[in-house]
């Protein structure tokens, strides 16, 4: 039976459904709940969730990510957090106004009617972090069809592109703000399609800890988020990495400002390095975040897109030798993905189990790169991936399924579907009683 707990004026219930994922390399666990929020909405206290890590922490006995929606309401959110260490949540689970769900003792329907009272459309198969934070790596695979409109060493500044807020300094390296309130850079170059959407993609010079490096979208001419901060914008934040002998490791957060009142929508560790590039993009209302890695993090923006603003880049308290040493801005791609040869995909199906495989969606020629596809079952979302396959386990004999897949690229646009049936093998049924006994052997 499923207990929420009242708490206060506010009536808030709260329920979390734990569960364990792992991956080849860190096993993590997530926790799903619906919690108050807190914060003045400073840049130094951001509007977050209780027991939001604030400041970022890489403490790996801590949480080391989190990811939320903002309720109906506005006064609470339904948030993913993430540690490799269960005891990490330990203050959650002291919390009485907190119900704790473990995985297999509570149904994914009663979860979702729990989370439903703050969030209507609150659906547990999508939400939360795509991946866990942490876990990902690789460069960033830039597609060759896709065209950025404007591109910047800053070796000195143009304020003929730019409107400068704070204190940045150009340089041979690139863009630096020893400061410790820092500064910005924002566009004045207008996106060629006239709308608020793209794309921001910066290499950062690593050469020693400490820093903070930022980009904008929809970002008012007067937005910096160092220091007591101002302005509106959509920003992607990488704090403080850290090397520790050869390896790196930083923060990275997730900001949303509107007039200067800072929101966190979500924030992880991760590593860095020397040259890496960090990329963020928007486009219908899904804010995508790559940090030097080639498949993006999704976040949903908890309000409307500002519908005004430009790209950018900043940063603050940059230490001698460390730079945003380019920057490259684009327009949000609108061209949709081809869809997938419906005589392309192959079914196999079992009495457990159903196997399903097609033929790799080409690129488009003025497309900007896949990033994965997208199943559903029965018009139910199923799962994403990257491959060319995938496998259903969660099936009996006799089901019959229709599997429908679309293309989903870097910036967020879906293919048509493209749809197969499979029919898992019925039981078989055989002589199930007892067998004859043994004819006498005659002496």
């Amino acid at each position: 039976m499923l207990r929420c707990i009242l708490i206060g004026v506010l009536a808030l219930a709260s329920v979390v459904y734990a569960q364990r994922h792992v991956d080849p390399r860190n096993s993590y666990y997530r926790v799903i709940c619906a919690v108050p929020l807190v914060g003045s909405g400073s840049p130094a206290d951001p509007r977050r969730p209780k027991y939001a890590p604030w400041p970022v922490t890489q403490d790996q006995n801590s949480i080391v990510a989190f990811y939320f929606e903002l309720s109906d309401d506005g006064k609470s959110a339904v948030v993913e957090f993430v540690s490799p260490n269960r005891a990490a949540f330990q203050p959650l689970f002291n919390d009485t106004s907190i119900t704790l769900f473990e995985k297999g003792r509570a149904a994914k329907s009663d979860i979702e009617a729990a989370l439903q009272r703050f969030r209507r459309d609150f659906d547990l198969d999508k939400f939360g972090m795509v991946m866990p934070a942490g876990s990902l790596s690789g460069a960033l695979p830039i597609s060759t069809s896709y065209q950025y409109y404007l591109t910047d060493s800053f070796a000195n500044l143009d304020t003929s592109k730019w409107t400068v807020t704070g204190n940045v300094v150009p340089s041979r390296g690139g863009l630096t703000a020893p400061d410790p309130n820092g500064g910005s850079v924002i566009s004045k170059v207008p996106i060629p399609d006239g709308s608020s959407e793209g794309e921001v993609l910066a290499n950062v010079a690593l050469g020693a800890s400490g820093g903070a490096y930022t980009l904008y979208l929809q970002g008012s001419a007067d937005a910096r988020s160092g220091g007591t901060g101002s302005g509106t914008y959509l920003a992607f934040e990488m704090q403080n990495p850290i090397f520790t002998g050869t390896q790196c490791s930083a923060d990275f957060a997730i900001l949303q400002s509107q007039a200067g009142s800072v929101s966190l929508l979500g924030s992880f560790a991760h590593s860095c390095r020397n040259g890496m590039a960090i990329r963020m993009a928007v486009h219908s209302g899904v804010l995508l975040v790559w940090p030097d890695q080639g498949t993006p993090l999704e976040f949903l923006l908890n309000a409307p897109a500002s519908g005004a603003g430009q790209p950018g880049v900043g940063a603050h308290a940059t230490p001698a030798g460390n730079a945003i040493s380019q920057v490259q801005v684009g327009a949000a791609n609108r061209t949709l993905p081809a869809a997938l040869d419906s005589r392309s995909i192959g079914v196999s199906a079992f009495r457990r189990r159903v196997d399903v495989q097609w033929k790799a969606v080409p690129e488009n020629a003025t497309g900007n790169g896949l990033t994965g596809y997208w199943i559903y079952r029965d018009g139910n979302y199923l799962m994403r991936t990257t491959n060319t396959s995938f496998s259903d386990e969660a099936v009996s004999p006799g089901d019959k399924h229709t599997y429908t897949i679309y293309a989903v690229d870097q910036h967020y646009n879906f293919s048509a579907g493209a749809s197969v049936n499979a029919t898992v093998p019925a039981a078989v049924k055989g002589n199930v009683g007892a067998p004859p006994l043994p004819t006498p052997i005659k002496k």
